[in-house]
């Protein structure tokens, strides 16, 4: 679990996999570990019946069902050519991307951000 923890990436599951850690190798009580990690005891409840059912997988995401969130649609088009959206230019632009593409209207600031993001 220590392995997996120095290795996880992901700030989230780090925090989760250090409480199930904190629980059953420490031997810290569920309310001992969510008063440290500043969680509610529902929710270590919640990840230690989790990894105690599928492992260190029970405690990644799970795909969500539903409309897609407004925002991993903003970031897929800025991903995207914008010849996918049939436009000639070969990179994105603020003029461009102020345009309604697929629903969204884009207002500048929010632009800054999503670019600012992906990186």
């Amino acid at each position: 679990m220590v392995q997996a923890y120095e290795e996880e990436k992901d700030a989230r599951i780090k925090e989760r996999i250090l409480a199930v850690k904190l629980h059953l190798v420490d031997g810290k009580s569920e309310k001992e570990v969510s008063k440290m990690l500043n969680k509610g005891y529902s929710t270590i409840k919640l990840w230690v019946g989790e990894y105690k059912k599928e492992g260190l997988d029970g405690l990644r995401d799970k795909p969500r069902s539903g409309r897609p969130r407004k925002a991993e649609k903003e970031k897929q088009i800025l991903e995207d050519q914008p010849q996918k959206y049939g436009m000639q230019q070969e990179y994105w632009t603020m003029r461009t991307l102020k345009i309604k593409q697929q629903g969204i209207e884009y207002k500048k600031s929010r632009l800054y951000e999503l670019v600012h993001e992906l990186g």
